[in-house]
């Protein structure tokens, strides 16, 4: 598996195998805490070779520095 895309962004759409991305990011500013994001998106786009053929399983894990998860895992 060959990881072309991961990133944070503030929009992402797959339109027929084109991947657009808006506001790539990797830190949210904030003068309090709690602090909310309005939406984002995960864009993440994953080569696999021929020998890699089949199913794939993944899961997606928000955590903290404490490795504490922050939100459910999205599966």
């Amino acid at each position: 598996m060959e990881i072309e895309v991961f990133t944070l962004c503030d929009f992402a759409q797959d339109n027929g195998g084109k991947l657009t991305i808006v506001g790539t990011f990797d830190s949210i500013g904030t003068k309090k805490i709690p602090a909310t994001h309005p939406s984002c998106s995960l864009a993440t786009r994953l080569r696999f070779s021929e020998k890699e053929t089949g199913d794939h399983t993944f899961k997606f894990r928000l955590i903290d520095a404490e490795r504490k998860e922050l939100i459910p895992p999205i599966e």
